[in-house]
């Protein structure tokens, strides 16, 4: 059976879930909802099927997972789902609990930035500097952390749903601010090391890698 993941037609929350399914290789249909352009901004396509899921959905929203009888919403849950089907998040107390913390800033720094992205135009020009010289100081503590570490990924030598989260964070931030890894030559690796995986070579040439990060009342898209 054919998993479905729903979502807007954007990377946003997405891109690292379809990453895993494509790493995985899990059959998935990509459900794209796309939001109306300004100024009315739309949510229509989403907003009049969403009260048809409520059944097999209760907590009905973007993104939604449904994998035979399993139906997920919130992207940790998803992620985490497929993680644990594939031996993607640890084998060990100590191993799943790196992963979740490094998942976890991730998700952090991730929030930062997508509340930057849909700031007004004139906020978005004042705060960007801002979290520019945020992203770099942590980013010094996440070089730091690679180093100390050693290891081929962030948390092993093996692969987990950590890398597919932060590789996007990654990505974001370099479209962003092309420079943004210049003095983080761990950081600039891995994410070369991570573009450079055979899924992921494939994965660049399909739409669904050239969607923007964001929606369309964003102003950094």
């Amino acid at each position: 059976m054919v998993a479905v993941l729903a979502y807007w037609a954007i990377r946003g929350l997405a891109a690292p879930i379809r990453y895993l399914l494509e790493y995985t290789n899990t059959p998935y249909e990509d459900k794209q909802y796309m939001q109306g352009d300004g100024p009315e901004f739309s949510r229509a396509e989403w907003m009049d099927e969403k009260p048809s899921l409520g059944a097999d959905l209760p907590f009905a929203n973007l993104p939604y997972f449904i994998d035979g009888s399993v139906k997920l919403t919130q992207s940790n849950a998803i992620i985490r789902y497929i993680a644990e089907k594939n031996s993607l998040a640890g084998s060990t107390p100590e191993e799943r609990a790196m992963i979740d913390m490094i998942a976890n800033e991730v998700i952090d720094v991730r929030s930062r930035f997508t509340r930057l992205s849909y700031m007004k135009a004139s906020d978005f020009a004042a705060f960007r500097q801002g979290h520019v010289t945020y992203f770099r100081n942590w980013s010094v503590k996440m070089e730091a952390f690679l180093k100390q570490r050693g290891t081929l990924w962030a948390c092993a030598d093996s692969i987990s749903y950590a890398d597919f989260l932060l590789f996007e964070l990654l990505s974001q931030h370099v479209a962003l601010e092309s420079s943004m890894l210049d003095e983080f030559p761990l950081l600039a690796a891995y994410k070369a090391r991570f573009e450079a995986l055979e899924f992921m070579r494939a994965f660049m040439k399909k739409p669904a890698f050239s969607l923007p990060f964001n929606n369309k009342t964003a102003t950094f898209r």
